[in-house]
């Protein structure tokens, strides 16, 4: 698998579109349980979970209710953990207007991180107030990303050898399956799901992708794709560490 995930590479199953009515458009069948299975191609043993655009929970009956009546839905794939999430409403697509390795758009090296706000898995709300007064480094990972799991134990282990680096890991993916994740890949960082608009608003064009901010909430540096050390096809402890210190350094001499 490559080191980087882009939007255009994983779409075809990260996002399967099921939509089959335009809004507004009563179909003449309504949409059951057992379409959304047959479309999706999974069977009973595949628990269905019910979203909205949002990410929050809405109940099969309001969702299958809305289908029926032509609004549009689309399955999150693939599965995870035994898990299919259905979402009621367009898909947010990122990384359509970026070629892989490019920085992102929006994010700016020297200019404060554009505005946003996030819930974690914890329930705690985040905005751009967090940065102040701490350097913090942001991941951001998808669930379908190979590249983006094999780097959990290494940065599990920098957050230990750095208690005084802020850490906080965001996804576009839904939290049911992040949550999944991160309990069964034992990720200790704060982590917040749903984040697919964020992920469109900074123009995103891959995963793994690494943003250093320092303690005014100013961008230091990105790294897109994993920090792997010079020698080495893996990411450590040690190479995120020295890409932080030299990211530091660099920033200082300017």
């Amino acid at each position: 698998m490559s080191d980087m995930m882009n939007y255009r590479a994983v779409a075809s199953f990260l996002i399967t579109a099921l939509a089959i009515a335009r809004p507004g458009l009563v179909l003449s069948a309504p949409v059951d349980e057992a379409a959304i299975r047959h479309v999706a191609n999974v069977d009973k043993s595949i628990s269905l979970y019910f979203r909205t655009a949002d990410g929050l929970p809405i109940s099969e009956q309001d969702f299958l209710q809305a289908a029926s009546h032509g609004k549009p839905y689309y399955a999150v794939e693939p599965t995870y953990n035994g898990k299919l999430v259905v979402v009621s409403g367009e898909p947010v697509l990122w990384g359509a207007s970026s070629q892989a390795g490019e920085r992102a758009s929006n994010v700016k090296i020297g200019q404060a991180m554009p505005e946003f706000t996030l819930v974690t898995l914890e329930g705690q709300h985040l905005s751009n107030s967090m940065f102040k007064g701490k350097l913090t480094l942001v991941d951001f990972f998808g669930y379908g990303c190979g590249p983006c799991i094999e780097e959990i134990p290494a940065l599990n282990a920098y957050k230990v050898a750095h208690p005084e680096v802020q850490t906080l890991a965001v996804s576009p993916d839904p939290d049911i399956y992040i949550r999944d994740l991160a309990l069964n890949k034992h990720f200790s960082w704060s982590i917040a799901a749903n984040a697919a608009s964020l992920f469109q608003s900074l123009d995103l064009p891959a995963v793994p992708t690494m943003v250093l901010i320092d303690d005014k909430g100013s961008v230091v540096a990105m790294k897109i794709g994993p920090i792997k050390a010079p020698t080495s096809r893996t990411v450590t402890e040690g190479s995120i560490a020295q890409w932080v210190k030299s990211s530091l350094d660099s920033s200082q001499m300017h």
